[in-house]
C-alpha cells in the first residue's frame, strides 16, 4: 500500500512513548512492503532535521511549527470551539502541504497519529474519498480528567477541567469522522464506544518493543538499593508522579533504608524536578544516552502514575530488559500483565514502601518477575506481529468501503 502517515512532531530519536510509537509504526510498515510517506509538524519543542527518519519511510516532509504555550492564546481559545491543546498544531502551511500530497500523488490511505493532527481530517476529506485512519495513542481527555481530579483547587485546575471537557467534546465528534481508529488499549477503546460514542471500527493494536534495542549489555552492572524512574519529564501526569512519589514515598523509605538510592531520568526536568538532586539518595540525569542502559543500571523500575492514558511504552521495554517493576493501576493500565507474576502493583505511599522491601529482601521474587516479564512482552508486543494486525485492519476497513 501507499500510506501517507500525518504525525504532530518528527518521531526522532525515538526516547519518549509517543516517539516509540510512531517511529516504530513508520519503520516496520515500511519493512513489511508499503510505500510510507510521512508528513509531519515539525515542532520547536522537538524539533529535529528530516533526514533523521528517511531511512525508515520512502519519503518525508515537515512544516515548521511552534507549538509553545502563550497566555493570550489559551484565554483567547476560551471562545473558539477547537481546544486549546489541538489549535496549537493547526498550521495553514501544513494544510497546503497535505492539499499538495493529495493531489499529486496516489495513496491507499491516510494515517494520523492522534489526537493533535485529528483536525486535519476535514482537509483530507475535501481533495480524497480513500480510508482514513487514527492511531489513538492516548484518549486525551481522560488524561485532563484525572490531572484535575488530582490538582489542589486554583484556577489552573479549573482551566484544567474546563480543558477536559473542551476535549471530550472534539474527541466525540472528530473520532466518528473517521472510518477506522487504532485503539492502543481495550480500556481506551471502551472509552470510545461508551464515553465518547463512537461508532466507527475500533482494533486495539499496542505498541511494540524493538527487542534489537532492548538487549541486555554484559558490561553493565546493577546497582544495589536503586530504584529508578524514567520518562518524559516535560510531560504533566509524569512530572505529577514523581513529586507524588517522592514527597510521600521516598521521604519515609530512607529512614528505613537509609541506603536506597532513587535515579531519576527523563527529558526536559523542570525546575521542581531538579531541585530534588541531592547527591546523597537522589540523582537526577534529566536526558540520558541510552535507554536501555539506564534501566539496566538500577534494581527496581517504578511507575508511580496518578494520572496519564494509553499506555507505558517503558513498562513494556523495561519489561524486555527483565526489570523488577512496581506501578500503579493507571500506570500499568492497558498492558497485558498479570499482578505479582509480570509486575507488582502498588498506590498508596505505604504499599510503595511494602512491595520496593520485598523486592530488595527477596531475589526469588525478583528473579520470577523478570523471566515472566520477559516471556509477557515476546509474546505480545513484538512489533512485527502487531504490524500484520494493523494492515489486516486497513484491509478489512477497505473493504467494507468498497461494498
Amino acid at each position: 500500500m501507499n500510506i501517507l502517515q500525518l504525525s504532530p512532531r518528527i518521531p526522532y530519536p525515538p526516547h519518549d512513548g509517543g516517539a516509540i510509537a510512531m517511529y516504530n509504526t513508520t519503520k516496520y510498515l515500511q519493512k513489511a512492503g508499503n510505500n510510507v510517506t510521512v508528513l509531519a509538524l515539525n515542532t520547536n519543542k522537538h524539533y529535529q532535521k528530516p533526514e533523521s527518519i528517511k531511512d525508515i519511510c520512502t519519503a518525508v516532509h515537515a512544516v515548521d511549527i511552534n507549538t509553545d504555550i502563550r497566555m493570550f492564546k489559551a484565554m483567547f481559545n476560551l471562545f473558539k470551539s477547537v481546544p486549546y491543546n489541538v489549535e496549537r498544531f493547526i498550521s495553514k502551511e501544513f494544510s497546503e502541504k497535505l492539499k499538495e500530497l493529495l493531489q499529486n500523488q496516489t495513496f491507499d490511505i491516510v494515517h494520523l497519529e492522534g489526537t493533535f493532527v485529528a483536525w486535519y481530517i476535514d482537509i483530507i476529506r475535501r481533495y480524497t474519498d480513500i480510508p482514513v485512519f487514527l492511531r489513538s495513542h492516548n484518549v486525551e481527555y481522560l488524561i485532563w480528567e484525572r490531572l484535575y481530579k488530582n490538582a489542589s483547587r486554583s484556577p489552573q485546575a479549573e482551566y484544567i477541567r474546563y480543558l477536559a471537557k473542551k476535549l471530550k467534546r472534539f474527541e466525540a465528534k472528530y473520532f466518528n469522522k473517521f472510518d477506522g481508529i487504532l485503539a492502543i488499549t481495550e480500556e481506551d477503546a471502551r472509552r470510545m464506544r461508551e464515553d465518547l460514542k463512537v461508532t466507527v471500527p475500533i482494533e486495539v493494536i499496542p505498541a511494540g518493543v524493538d527487542f534489537d534495542s532492548f538487549t541486555l549489555n554484559p558490561q553493565i552492572e546493577t546497582l544495589p538499593n536503586s530504584l529508578f524512574l524514567f520518562g518524559s519529564l516535560d510531560w504533566m501526569p509524569n512530572v505529577e508522579a514523581v513529586l507524588w512519589f517522592y514527597h510521600k514515598v521516598f521521604t519515609q523509605l530512607k529512614q528505613e533504608i537509609p541506603d536506597v538510592k532513587l535515579y531519576i531520568g527523563g527529558k526536559n526536568p523542570p525546575q521542581e524536578i531538579l531541585n530534588l538532586h541531592d547527591e546523597s539518595n537522589v540523582l537526577v540525569y534529566g536526558n540520558v544516552p541510552s535507554a536501555r542502559d539506564f534501566m539496566q543500571s538500577f534494581e527496581i523500575m517504578l511507575v508511580p502514575l496518578l494520572s496519564g492514558g494509553g499506555m507505558r511504552i517503558k513498562i513494556i521495554e523495561g519489561m524486555a530488559m527483565q526489570k523488577v517493576i512496581i506501578s500503579t493501576s493507571i500506570g500499568a493500565e492497558g498492558i497485558q500483565v498479570m499482578p505479582e507474576q509480570d509486575i507488582l502493583i502498588a498506590n498508596t505511599p505505604g504499599e510503595f514502601i511494602t512491595q520496593i522491601k520485598r523486592c530488595f529482601e527477596n531475589q526469588e521474587l525478583k528473579q520470577k518477575l523478570a523471566q515472566n516479564a520477559l516471556q509477557t512482552v515476546k509474546k505480545c508486543y513484538d512489533w512485527q506481529a502487531i504490524t500484520q494486525k494493523t494492515i489486516e485492519f486497513y484491509q478489512a476497513v477497505i473493504g467494507q468501503k468498497k461494498n
